[in-house]
């Protein structure tokens, strides 16, 4: 099994119009082109949109790694390579491959990141979530705790809002506890079907290790592994999950939990892809 994450520093990307258009020729999905240039955000001169519009760019970077990542594992050629997307806008490979393969993306402040996974078990899911470690700066942090609060248990707000701790330990927490949630959700592929209250994250302080509590009996036959890395990008958080049912005999999957790690910066990004 081969597993490779890639983290790529976008926000701070300021793409010239020919790079913007190269970077969307790679793509060679209109489609996606399209949902890319339809980002928009309002001020008061008119709208921010393409190489000006934060979504617009992590969304391509997003894709830039998913074009790159999959021809480092699969030998596939770069033009030939196709995505589609399934009913839930979860995007997969097209092209008919010896191997299974699995990935899945996040971004969230200033970086964009994909997590993948070639040849590995068929029954096997894999989420990534990444945020960036802060309240919004229009958000009162009381007011922003309290609208979050139903998504946690009882045991995990505890931890979270531990009145010994200062705000920035508690918004740490915060953020690590909310990272795990959204990667097993973003494994299972259910969504906003869940009530996040039905898994329950014990984090051990020290060694960053994982405990998951699942009080829905639908995914009780189950083997579900996490790693948080919460220092391995500047401010952020970063979990993964695997996701996989537990087979007849009630054995654990046999996993290899070693990963590869690497961090490209936009034009590393671009550079790579455009010398293939």
């Amino acid at each position: 099994m081969i597993k490779n994450k890639l983290t790529n520093k976008q926000r701070y990307w300021k793409p010239s119009a020919p790079e913007w258009a190269t970077c969307l020729n790679l793509l060679n999905d209109k489609v996606e082109v399209d949902r890319i240039q339809s980002f928009k955000r309002p001020t008061n001169n008119g709208f921010l949109v393409g190489p000006n519009n934060d979504s617009a760019k992590a969304s391509l970077a997003g894709r830039l790694l998913m074009l790159l990542v999959t021809h480092r594992l699969t030998g596939l050629d770069l033009k030939s390579i196709r995505f589609e997307r399934l009913s839930n806008g979860k995007p997969y490979l097209v092209n008919k491959i010896e191997h299974t393969y699995l990935f899945n993306v996040s971004h969230d402040g200033d970086y964009t990141v994909i997590y993948a996974v070639y040849d590995c078990p068929e029954s096997l899911s894999i989420g990534v979530d990444t945020m960036k470690s802060e309240i919004p700066r229009s958000q009162n942090p009381n007011e922003f705790f309290e609208s979050m609060k139903s998504c946690f248990t009882n045991r995990e707000w505890l931890s979270i809002r531990d009145s010994k701790q200062s705000s920035d330990v508690q918004t740490n927490r915060f953020f690590r506890h909310w990272c795990l949630k959204e990667s097993f959700v973003k494994a299972i592929g259910v969504g906003i079907e869940l009530d996040l209250q039905s898994c329950e994250f014990i984090i051990n302080e020290q060694d960053n290790q994982v405990k998951i509590n699942i009080f829905d009996d639908k995914y009780f036959d189950s083997y579900t592994h996490f790693v948080l890395l919460p220092n391995l990008l500047p401010n952020h958080i970063v979990a993964l999950c695997h996701y996989e049912e537990i087979p007849i005999d009630n054995q654990k999957p046999n996993v290899n939990h070693q990963y590869e790690i690497e961090t490209l910066t936009a034009q590393q990004l671009i550079d790579e892809l455009t010398t293939k």
